[in-house]
């Protein structure tokens, strides 16, 4: 009995310590890490006021944005003083959802109707049994190819992603 005891209590101490070990091996990303300096980036700051450009430092206690120009200095904000920072990306995954979506009702409706519509194996119109499957072979490959093309057309669209918004001293965000 002690020997289980024994086995279980090293078990339960190398449990406990697991946590700490995890912590000192890495670092919790901050929420800048996605950041890099000449990313296009949009700050909003609480006076209000907002500036585009490219980010001109990594960011540690302020944020640094270059003039798109170059003719006046960067400006730079304390982390205080940042209401919502945004990052310039593309709406790939925007565009795949949409188009999976399209392509899955579209060729799921077309696919069920060209099987109660077609001829069967015996040479009678209408599958009244298989239209189903037709359905669901339909939604599969227009859902694939309606994401994929939704992907490429997202990739060309420009959109604004937040990667940073201050919570307000009420608590509610703006």
């Amino acid at each position: 009995m002690s020997r289980y005891r024994n086995a279980a209590c090293r078990v339960a101490v190398l449990l406990s310590l697991a946590p700490a070990a995890a912590g000192h091996a890495q670092r919790a990303p901050t929420r800048f890490a996605t950041l890099e300096p000449g990313d296009l980036v949009r700050v909003r700051t609480t006076a209000g006021n907002v500036v585009t450009g490219p980010l001109a430092a990594p960011i540690g206690d302020s944020v640094v944005i270059g003039d798109p120009a170059g003719q006046r200095a960067p400006y730079r904000f304390s982390i205080p003083e940042v209401s919502v920072l945004w990052e310039r990306g593309r709406a790939q995954k925007s565009g795949a959802v949409i188009g999976g979506i399209i392509g899955a009702a579209a060729l799921g409706f077309l696919a069920s109707a060209g099987c109660l519509i077609g001829r069967s194996d015996d040479g009678e119109i209408g599958n009244e049994g298989q239209w189903v499957d037709c359905a669901l072979i339909g939604i599969g490959v227009g859902g694939l190819g309606g994401g994929l093309i939704g992907f490429g057309i997202g990739s060309a669209v420009p959109k604004w992603h937040r990667r940073y918004q201050a919570v307000p001293p009420d608590g509610v965000p703006q």
